[in-house]
This record gives structure tokens, C-alpha cells and sequence, in this order.
């Protein structure tokens, strides 16, 4: 609606339209949205501990969803309506709807991260909750608002919050909701490199959720211990928390739990130097997080599976995800952790290319990148590919390759290079220019031998117009024949 139609509505609606009906139609608006936000955060997160939604008045039909795709499509298209309907509600001092809305939007918005939304969401929802004066309001709205501030990069007065809703939670004899606070002051001092504390508050979740028979609550545990354990360099330990934490996710239909044990396995696996594995577990992660839209956590596995490819030498892969992770920080007002992700950036190896060729100086001479055999951090790599391919074959020298078919040779070193004969045939081409400037094109046919049989490319080449050796008079090239060796002293195509 345009700000003039609005503008005019509200003047024609506060003339002609009596107060008590007025407020009627605006409860009746905050009805359908809580209805709404309640059943979408219901299907986003199935698992967390579950309030009544409050009588929405007659006339109130709830938007029609049923699965997580659809409410989060019906939250996407109404977000800024549900929290125009919350600063309605709270404006209004209707604190029972506006606290209720707070906790109907909380999932989505964590799953979207609109955390500065959040924060000021809770911040209202706590003043209204004590004007209620109700235990488990001002409990979780405490917990809520804690977890979402630190969750934003603040400090300040987080563990207060945290500690008072679990103070709250035991004496309203909640101890579900107890046990959740505690994973929370878990994962909170995690992220403040306070491992130790952090380690004996998932300790408590899981003896709580064990104890009230709670799978989904002893997997966020679990998973909580394995990333707390991780931390501390106690892999070994930290391995089975999280796989059984991943069999208790799969087993609960928890996604948004399974994804984060996945990712949890692959910060394991790659500080114990499985980085091909760790990238596996990693992929998982960010296919079920965007499967899901979790667009608030998908960045931190692209970030750590950015630090695996990096490991591997892997550079424009890493790159690549990084590059992904910083674009959704900076859209997430994620500042800390843009800035991480940057000086990953700066530090690291740009890829290598090739200079580009001069019109004026003509094709480029610089030296070809370095071989993989005479990487020895990629030479494992090579070996794995040539095998995989059986119809390229490297050669021992840093210089040459020779695919079947039709091949290509670059050599510097006058050196025979043993290959393959594959179809009982074997063409090579030398590639370049001569020193006169012609481009060269002579071909060598290797026939009559057997698949596998090893061929000298010096023994053939040696018996052909091969090696330009020198300049004619007339600037021409110069070939002499029965010189072995392969094509020395030219550049590659």
C-alpha cells in the first residue's frame, strides 16, 4: 500500500470508525499473524519446547501450511507484516500477543539471521513479560534475548540473562527448558573461547535430557560436548560424541541437528588431517543447511570447508567459498566474522595464471607453472587423477605431456620420456614457434606396437623433421633430422 492511501485510511478509519471497533479489527489483524508465525515456527523448528498460542478472537482463520518449505515461503513473503503486527502489539501494551509473537518469530529469524531484528524483538518482549509478571515468560524471554545478543557479537550482560532464566526455569519446575539454558551458556562461552565452562554446561544438558527422556535435547548435547571437546584437542573423544549425536538427529528427523553434527565431524576430521574427508562431511553440511534456508550458519561451513580445500593446496576451491561465506557476513551485518574471513583472504596464495601474451612482443615465454610431481603437497593428487584417466598419461618430466589420440608435446629437456601406446597408435604434435617465428606442426605417428608396449619419444622423434635447431639464410626454420631428443628450447601453445 502507498504511504499516501495508508496515511489516508488511517485519518478516514479514526473519523468514521468508533474506538472499541477500531481495536477490534487491530486485534484481530495480530490474531492472524500470530496464528501464522506460531504454526510456521511450530514446522521450522518441531523439537523446541512449545507454548499455547493466545485466543486470536472469531474470524481468525490461520493461514493454511504443512510442511518447513511452506512456512518458511509464508514467512518469507509476510515477515515484514508479522513484525509490524509485533511493534503494533507492543505498542499497544498487549503484552500476552506481543510476547507470543517474539517466540513465534524467533526460529525464523535465527534461520534467516535477522539478528539485529531479533534483539530488538526480545528487548521488547522482556519489558513486556515483567509488566505480566508470569515465571516462564520472563524466563525464556531472558534465555531468548541472551542467546540472540551473544548470537549478535554483544556481551555485555549475556550470562546475566542466561543465569537468571535458569534460575527462573527451576523454580517454575520446568527442566526441559533448563536443560536448553544450559546448552545455550554452553554454546555462548564456547564462541568466547571458554572451552573448559563450556564443556561442563553441555555436561549438565545431556544428564538433564537424559534423565526426562529427552533424544532430540541428549543430541544438541552431544554434539555441544564433541565441538567443546574438539576445541580442547581431545579428538578422540570428540569423534563419537558427534557421531552419535548425527544417528540421534537422523533418527529424530531433526535437519537443522543433523547439519550440525555434520558439520562438527568436519572440523574433527580435518584438525586430525582427513581434509578430503572433513570436505565430504562439510558439502553434507551446506547442502542440508541450504535445503533447509539456514542461511545464519551456512557461512561457517563454507568458511572451515574454505580452510580444508586450503589445506590440500586446493586454492580456488578454498577461494571460492570463502568469497560465498564473506558475501553472506557482510549481508548479515556479521562484522567479526567478515573480517576473519577477509584475512583469510589477504594470507592466502592466489591461484597461478598464465601472464597474458604482448601483441607487441608477441606469445608469452614465462616458465609454466610447477608440475604436481615436483609439488610434493600435490604429487599424491596426480597420482590419483593419472590413474582415474588412464588415457593421459604424465610423464617423468616436468615438462611433458602426451595424450592419446592426439597429444600434445612440451619439453625444455632434451630427455626421452617413456608413454603408454594406446589403440596400438600414438600421434604427437609439437606445438609453438620456431625462433624465426613460424608456428610449428610436425607430426610423429608411432604405429605397430602393442597396447602397453613402452615407446621413446626421443627414438622417434629422432628419426623425423623434429628439433628446430637454427635459422636458414631466408629467416626460415631450420630442422635436422636424426637429432634424438624431444622439442627443446620452444615456448608451449
Amino acid at each position: 500500500m502507498h504511504d499516501l492511501v495508508r496515511l489516508y485510511a488511517m485519518e478516514v478509519a479514526g473519523r468514521d470508525v468508533p474506538a472499541d471497533a477500531r481495536e477490534a479489527a487491530l486485534r484481530r489483524l495480530v490474531g492472524f499473524y500470530l496464528r501464522g508465525a506460531y504454526a510456521a515456527g511450530r514446522l521450522l523448528y518441531p523439537h523446541r519446547v512449545d507454548i499455547e498460542p493466545a485466543a486470536c478472537g472469531d474470524g481468525v482463520v490461520p493461514p493454511p501450511m504443512g510442511t518447513a518449505g511452506q512456512a518458511l515461503a509464508w514467512c518469507d513473503t509476510e515477515y515484514v507484516g508479522v513484525l509490524a503486527a509485533f511493534r503494533l502489539a507492543a505498542a499497544h501494551t498487549w503484552d500476552d500477543a506481543a510476547w507470543r509473537l517474539a517466540w513465534a518469530l524467533d526460529a525464523y529469524c535465527l534461520r534467516r539471521a535477522h539478528l539485529a531484528d531479533l534483539v530488538e524483538i526480545w528487548t521488547v518482549a522482556t519489558r513486556a513479560v515483567d509488566r505480566l509478571g508470569e515465571p516462564l515468560p520472563r524466563a525464556a524471554a531472558r534465555w531468548r534475548l541472551g542467546l540472540s545478543r551473544a548470537i549478535f557479537g554483544e556481551r555485555d550482560g549475556v550470562l546475566g540473562l542466561l543465569r537468571t532464566a535458569v534460575a527462573l526455569f527451576a523454580r517454575a519446575g520446568a527442566a526441559g527448558c533448563q536443560a536448553q539454558v544450559h546448552q545455550s551458556i554452553g554454546l555462548v562461552m564456547s564462541r568466547w573461547k571458554e572451552h573448559e565452562p563450556a564443556l561442563h554446561h553441555a555436561r549438565r544438558a545431556l544428564a538433564m535430557s537424559r534423565t526426562l527422556g529427552n533424544v532430540n535435547g541428549e543430541a544438541n548435547a552431544l554434539n555441544s560436548m564433541a565441538w567443546c571437546l574438539s576445541q580442547l584437542r581431545r579428538y578422540d573423544l570428540a569423534l563419537p560424541h558427534a557421531e552419535r549425536a548425527l544417528w540421534l538427529f537422523r533418527g529424530g528427523d531433526d535437519p537443522d541437528g543433523e547439519a550440525a553434527a555434520l558439520d562438527s565431524m568436519g572440523y574433527i576430521v580435518h584438525q586430525m588431517g582427513r581434509y578430503r574427508e572433513a570436505i565430504g562431511y562439510y558439502t553434507s553440511a551446506i547442502r542440508k543447511r541450504r535445503m533447509i534456508g539456514n542461511v545464519g550458519q551456512e557461512p561457517d561451513s563454507l568458511v572451515r570447508i574454505g580452510d580444508s580445500y586450503a589445506a590440500l593446496g586446493e586454492s580456488c576451491h578454498a577461494r571460492a567459498a570463502w568469497r560465498r561465506a564473506l558475501a553472506l557476513y557482510r549481508r548479515q551485518h556479521r562484522v567479526s566474522e567478515a573480517e576473519q574471513v577477509q584475512a583469510r583472504f589477504d594470507g592466502a596464495r592466489p591461484p597461478w595464471r598464465p601472464p597474458r601474451p604482448s601483441a607487441r612482443h608477441g606469445p608469452s615465454r614465462a616458465a609454466p607453472p610447477q608440475h604436481p610431481v615436483d609439488r610434493p603437497d600435490r604429487a599424491a593428487g596426480a597420482h590419483a587423477r593419472a590413474r582415474r584417466h588412464p588415457r593421459r598419461v604424465q610423464g617423468s618430466e616436468p615438462y611433458g605431456v602426451v595424450r592419446a589420440g592426439r597429444p600434445r608435446v612440451r619439453a625444455r629437456p632434451p630427455q626421452p620420456l617413456p608413454v603408454a601406446v594406446r589403440d596400438h597408435q600414438i600421434r604427437l604434435e609439437a606445438h609453438g614457434r620456431a625462433p624465426g617465428g613460424q608456428r610449428l606442426g610436425e607430426t610423429v605417428v608411432a604405429a605397430g606396437r602393442e597396447p602397453g608396449e613402452p615407446v621413446h619419444l626421443a627414438e622417434h622423434l629422432g628419426q623425423h623433421r623434429a628439433v628446430a635447431s637454427g635459422e636458414e639464410a631466408d629467416g626460415r626454420p631450420r630442422f635436422e633430422p636424426g637429432v634424438p631428443g624431444v622439442v627443446a628450447g620452444l615456448p608451449g601453445p
